[in-house]
């Protein structure tokens, strides 16, 4: 006979299965350069721009700072089972999942965005990114997945003022208590414009 409480809970299961599922999926279609999506590595150790402890990579062309590796082993750590990939290019998360039947943080109250940009500010020393960053970020998409109550909030970076064109997605799988499920992106480390320009005489 089945236990009191026990069809709920495989009913709950089932339906973050599908939402995380469907959320991933969603995920996959914000146009991320293909240049990262062949890169994996699972930073379970601290590491640096000049060391290779978490980033085992071949051919990259920017590492992860030992902050940003020390933040994404506290995500890890506060979610049991979680895994994070790096971008190849931007040395930044490409992917951060958590543990089957699990969340990257708990239930929160405010809209999806705000939910999202939230758990970006929480989380900015791992993406490289800044206060100003994030509050700079532009919303391309805000999108309820049928059947499962979860938002898919894509975001973009903007460089004075203008939106990448290339790099710089966000996207945030939050589900319809507020707590987000997973995230995809490939952030820049540096919100503004490096360097200087200057037109020589003809």
């Amino acid at each position: 006979p089945l236990r009191e409480g026990v069809p709920s809970m495989r009913s709950s299961r089932t339906k973050q299965v599908l939402a995380a599922a469907t959320a991933a999926a969603a995920l996959a279609a914000l146009g991320l350069t293909p240049d990262a999506a062949a890169v994996t590595s699972t930073p379970t150790a601290a590491g640096s721009a000049d060391t290779a402890a978490v980033d085992s990579r071949v051919g990259a062309i920017t590492k992860p700072t030992r902050s940003q590796a020390d933040a994404i082993s506290a995500i890890i750590k506060a979610s049991p089972g979680a895994r994070a990939t790096w971008d190849a290019r931007f040395g930044t998360p490409r992917t951060i999942t958590p543990a089957l039947g699990r969340t990257l943080s708990g239930p929160a109250s405010g809209s999806a965005v705000d939910v999202a940009k939230a758990w970006l500010s929480a989380h900015q020393a791992a993406l490289g990114l800044s206060a100003a960053d994030i509050s700079a970020l532009q919303l391309r998409r805000d999108h309820v997945l049928p059947g499962t109550g979860t938002h898919v909030v894509q975001l973009v970076q903007t460089f004075d003022g203008v939106a990448a064109a290339r790099g710089g997605s966000l996207g945030l799988a939050v589900q319809k208590d507020g707590s987000v499920l997973s995230y995809t992106g490939e952030t820049v480390r540096s919100g503004g414009l490096l360097g200087s320009f200057r037109l020589s005489s003809s």
